[in-house]
């Protein structure tokens, strides 16, 4: 189908039975060459892996860059990254095709689902990614047992909660989470995906106080247009909270192309971030016109005015061979609020 940011670029959408108004996945598609959607068939168009096109999932990858986990400049070739759900893959895939040295592992409960991620949306597995059907709760209480370590673990896995179905109720266990922490290495960090079905403040905070119990500081992401709320919990206790906040203000204009944003005070970060963008490794050019290391953000964006708390970004600065990409959206209105426990 057509994205609805742009009808020039197609899209390829995994839908639930029942819930058609709501997409599972989404992926862009690459034409090839001359073919239009009109005059081809779009199930043999390729995945364009470098583009995420849905707010939480853009919030899952930018956060362990956020948090230095891994490294936005570097290859990151020995940095492990456990999925746990894989849903239709863009995730892991997205990574993986940016940081192909990175060792990324998908578990996955259901055959039909990787299955589905590999016919449709071009998820493969290679000498450093791999998707395992494996019951996620056996997997991380074996490797446990095995001294198995990560830099990144992603909970994205799924049940049928009618309040908060995400993450499944079977990780919200004590001795789970506890569990999983043991698995992340000193600068690790767990990313989780909190899906709450109604607006519901307290059932949502039920769901997220076993991983603030558990792990000292945990960064938390509103999003404009999805419900979801993502997690990021580390190891790292937070002295100073105000001034890790304005760090991680500093941060989030860097990582995530950030159109505005600003710190509030308090736990609160206030942010405007764009879709459908992809990673950009290429040099960048800094407010001065000096070249600097390229990273994740700024496509075709510098820094060029602080007042204040907030910072503007102006669009005209551009990155040689990495332009803002047509087609790409802000998603208006984002929060982040760093928890102390």
């Amino acid at each position: 189908m057509r994205a609805k940011t742009d009808p020039n670029f197609i899209e390829r959408h995994l839908f639930v039975d029942g819930f058609e108004d709501e997409s599972e996945s989404i992926a862009r598609l690459i034409p090839p060459k001359g073919a239009t959607f009109e005059d081809s068939d779009t199930r043999i168009w390729q995945i364009n892996h470098k583009y995420l096109m849905t707010e939480y999932i853009y919030c899952l990858a930018i956060s362990p860059f956020l948090v230095s986990s891994i490294s936005e400049t570097e290859s990151n070739e020995g940095k492990k990254v456990l999925e746990l759900g894989l849903g239709g893959g863009s995730l892991d895939m997205f990574l993986h095709a940016h940081f192909p040295l990175m060792q990324i592992t998908a578990i996955e409960l259901e055959q039909v689902v990787a299955e589905l991620a590999e016919k449709w949306f071009g998820v493969k597995n290679d000498t450093s990614r791999q998707t395992l059907i494996r019951d996620g709760l056996k997997f991380v209480e074996e490797a446990e047992q095995t001294g198995l370590s990560y830099d990144v673990i992603f909970l994205d896995a799924c049940d049928l909660d009618k309040f908060v179905p995400c993450p499944a109720k079977n990780f919200r266990n004590p001795k789970i989470v506890k569990t999983i922490k043991n698995l992340l290495t000193s600068t690790g960090v767990l990313i989780v995906n909190m899906l709450p079905m109604k607006d519901d403040e307290e059932q949502l905070e039920s769901a997220m106080k076993v991983f603030t119990d558990t792990f000292p500081s945990c960064l938390k992401f509103r999003l404009a247009r999805e419900v979801n709320v993502v997690l990021a919990c580390t190891k790292l206790g937070i002295k100073e909270p105000n001034s890790m906040m304005e760090f991680y203000r500093n941060r989030v204009v860097k990582l995530a192309h950030a159109e505005t944003c600003a710190y509030l005070g308090g736990s609160t970060i206030f942010c405007e971030l764009p879709i459908g963008m992809p990673l950009c490794p290429d040099r960048q050019f800094n407010s001065s016109g000096s070249e600097s290391v390229g990273s994740l953000a700024r496509v075709g964006r510098q820094l060029s005015e602080s007042v204040g708390n907030s910072i503007r970004v102006d669009p005209s600065w551009s990155a040689k061979n990495c332009r803002h990409p047509p087609g790409s959206a802000r998603i208006g209105t984002s929060f982040a609020e760093f928890l102390v426990v």
